[in-house]
Order: C-alpha cells, then sequence, then structure tokens
C-alpha cells in the first residue's frame, strides 16, 4: 500500500485518546479530531515495543519539501499542548500534522491548507527523539 500509515501502539493510544478528548468538546478541532480517529482506525499498528524509524511518530523531526516550489522544511509533529510554532513543534492536529503522522520517509502526501489550497509534499527525512521513544517503551 503505498500511503499506508504505521503507528505505533504507544502513539496510537495517545492519539485515540486526544481524538476522543477532542470529539467530546465538539468545538473547532471537531474535523480534526474525526480526521485523526480516522488516522488511528486505519493505521497499521506496529508490535507493542517496536517503532518504525523511518516513520512519523509523535515528536519525530520531520523535513519535507514542496512538490511545486521545492521549498524545505523541518518541523516536529508533537501532542497539542506541546506546539510552539516558534520552535518549529506542529500540533498533530494541523493539516500538516495530520498529513505527515504515521507516514514513512520517500512517501507524497497532499496536504490541505487552511487557506483552502492544496499542496504536495514529500517526506525527506525522518529523525525520531531518543527520549520520547524511551518514555514509550518504558
Amino acid at each position: 500500500m503505498k500511503n499506508q500509515r504505521y503507528l505505533a501502539q504507544s502513539d496510537a493510544a495517545i492519539l485515540y485518546q486526544l481524538a476522543e478528548q477532542r470529539l467530546r468538546l465538539e468545538g473547532a478541532d471537531m474535523e480534526a479530531a474525526e480526521q485523526l480517529s480516522d488516522i488511528v482506525a486505519t493505521a497499521t499498528r506496529l508490535q507493542p515495543t517496536s517503532r518504525r524509524k523511518d516513520t512519523v511518530a509523535l515528536n519525530a523531526s520531520v523535513s519535507y519539501a514542496s512538490m511545486l516550489s521545492g521549498q524545505a522544511a523541518c518541523i516536529a509533529v508533537v501532542h497539542p499542548q506541546d506546539a510552539d510554532g516558534a520552535a518549529s513543534r506542529v500540533s498533530v492536529l494541523t493539516p500538516i500534522g495530520l498529513a505527515l503522522i504515521g507516514r514513512r520517509c520517500d512517501t507524497t502526501i497532499d496536504v490541505q491548507l487552511p487557506s483552502g489550497r492544496m499542496e504536495k509534499i514529500r517526506i525527506l527525512e525522518v529523525r525520531q527523539d531518543a527520549a520520547s521513544y524511551r518514555d514509550a517503551m518504558s
């Protein structure tokens, strides 16, 4: 499957809980929470103690490039409470966070921008945060 998503068990549990919490709030995050819930439901779950190094997980740093402009960026996909735009830490509930989570390196995907425009991006590199990986495995 070309654009299959892969989630570690620990990330799937956190993302499911986040989606459920946001769905109960019935606020602005409702659509993002529904998308996140669908992602968790359809993603391939990895073995409990494994994590793919080439896959975007929570707290992973991701380098990607626009297929149209060639412009590259590097962000970390994080839980909403850890988001910080100035530090390039982007919530998993943003359009780019939802598009990237669970995707593998060298995958090309479409991202629906807040302006309504579609952007095609390619994942260039994924780097896992060793500290958060250790925490998830404990």
